[in-house]
């Protein structure tokens, strides 16, 4: 009788430990809703310059901002963002702000101006690009691009485990630990 109590007691902590690493493994490895900004072609040289982008989202946005960060002296020239008219969307400008609205899409393509040229950027004075994606009033990606005067560089986000990993790497630590235990006693 003890042993069978044991063995019931022993599955249903194997089935918890199995339910708590399928939780961990669909937060480790979802895919999360993701923004892409792309540079297209070069820097087109006009009343200053600007530059084509793609832009992409899983599950779609209807509004979009860019700020420039660095350096303190670059702006954007009217109008700012450039959109196909056959997109429905528009945009505004102030000196360090662009904004764009539109229909719910999960694409788009667009041009931003700049004042001054592409060749006032250097590494040591890089044009900083901050772009924000929205659903609604909802920020749903954020996305940092660096022009160096030669390239786009889109900056390394910071290694840090996402939730998931975290919740498994906890979980399977338990389980060898609960093992080593079990083993010892």
């Amino acid at each position: 009788m003890e042993t069978s109590i044991a063995s019931l007691k022993e599955k249903r902590v194997r089935q918890v430990l199995g339910f708590l690493c399928a939780i961990a493994l669909s937060l480790g490895f979802g895919t999360p809703a993701r923004a892409t900004s792309i540079p297209w072609g070069d820097p087109i040289l006009s009343h200053s310059w600007e530059q084509m982008w793609t832009a992409s989202l899983d599950g779609g946005f209807d509004g979009l901002k860019a700020s420039i960060l660095l350096p303190p002296v670059a702006t954007f020239e009217n109008p700012g963002f450039d959109f196909d008219s056959s997109s429905g969307w528009s945009g505004t400008s102030a000196t360090r702000l662009a904004s764009g609205y539109g229909s719910l899409t999960t694409s788009l393509e667009f041009k931003i101006h700049f004042n001054n040229l592409p060749t006032d950027y250097t590494d040591a004075n890089p044009l900083g690009v901050l772009f924000n994606y929205y659903r609604g009033a909802d920020l749903v990606q954020q996305e940092y691009w660096i022009y160096n005067g030669k390239e786009w560089v889109d900056p390394p986000a910071p290694s840090v485990p996402d939730g998931g990993t975290t919740v498994l790497l906890l979980g399977v630590s338990a389980m060898g630990l609960g093992w080593a235990r079990k083993k010892l006693a």
